[in-house]
């Protein structure tokens, strides 16, 4: 659909229907409009986005709270225990528990 106010273009919108679209194209259609050069003038929106909003971001914030959850115990059991050895043996406990759950 295109608006136009006399000769010039005012709005318009553009629909597309796209096969194997995940959270990863989102985020490429995203930036793909936002280097167009158009500012605010254009966006990318899809009903679908709030679930790929959620994929998109969800594994990077679940390993950087994993990653600090461990330093936090491990650093935990190094200074209640001071022993090096126990640490490492959890360290790899830990490592292990989280491989797994990916």
């Amino acid at each position: 659909a295109m608006v136009f106010q006399g000769e010039s273009l005012t709005a318009s919108r553009l629909r597309l229907l796209a096969r194997g679209f995940g959270p990863k194209q989102m985020l490429q259609l995203r930036a793909t409009v936002e280097s167009s050069g158009l500012g605010n003038a254009a966006f990318f929106y899809s009903p679908a986005d709030i679930y790929y909003e959620q994929d998109a971001i969800m594994l990077e914030y679940t390993a950087r709270s994993l990653m600090w959850a461990m330093v936090s115990v491990l650093g935990t059991v190094l200074i209640f225990t001071a022993r090096p050895g126990l640490v490492l043996v959890m360290a790899v406990a830990v490592t292990s528990c989280g491989a797994h759950m990916f």
